[in-house]
């Protein structure tokens, strides 16, 4: 029991020297790990726990974002690296796509 409660812990809380935890830090785990029972817990006790969630919104939001630019331009040099490999495969693809549409 007391290691599963460790390994949790360590999930949740990346391990700190002096062994404690802001606040935020702990609420943060909290979201991370279910956001909808967070915001249960928030709206059953009408928490000041709630001042937590747009920054939360804002911090998912731009990890979001990135890493939907990182995929981007993984897609990009993907794309540059198969032009290298075999121009005529593209063509190929994009004229059937022409097709299609037409």
């Amino acid at each position: 029991m007391w290691k599963r409660l460790a390994k949790v812990e360590e999930l949740m809380c990346p391990k700190r020297d002096e062994g404690h935890y802001t606040l935020e830090e702990l609420c943060r785990a909290i979201w991370r790990q279910d956001e909808k029972g967070y915001r249960k817990i928030v709206d059953r006790e009408a928490s000041s726990l709630g001042f937590f969630i747009p920054q939360f919104e804002r911090e998912d939001l731009e990890d979001l974002l990135e890493r939907k630019r990182a995929a981007a331009v993984l897609a990009q040099r993907s794309l540059t690296l198969l032009k290298v490999i075999d121009p005529g495969s593209l063509a190929s693809t994009k004229d059937e796509d022409d097709h299609q549409t037409a």
